[in-house]
């Protein structure tokens, strides 16, 4: 478990680099700093290329898919904060602080 209290995960049978291990801590840093209150979970599939987002407050199924190669080139994570707030209009919450 992460200092913000969030398991980070890869998928099943399928390990994750060092690199991409860095860039889910960035990201969840950029959610908890962006979105403070709610409850992110970040999983990665390095092989696959991809990282995903999931509000577990919004839902435990649905995620925001981003491309591993597309963050490299986006210092500071602009595409994250975005799925995030995707994730949270798409479920009517509030894009900010949580409430509550």
């Amino acid at each position: 478990m992460n200092e913000h209290g969030v398991d980070l995960f890869g998928e099943p049978g399928h390990d994750i680099t060092a690199d991409d291990a860095i860039m889910c801590k960035q990201a969840m840093r950029v959610l908890n700093t962006t979105y403070p209150g709610y409850r992110w979970f970040i999983g990665v599939n390095s092989e696959g290329g991809i990282l995903f987002i999931k509000c577990l407050d919004v839902s435990t199924v649905w995620a925001y898919v981003l491309h591993l190669d597309k963050l490299r080139t986006d210092p500071t994570l602009k595409r994250v904060r975005i799925a995030a707030g995707e994730l949270l209009e798409r479920a009517s919450q509030r894009c900010g602080p949580a409430r509550g």
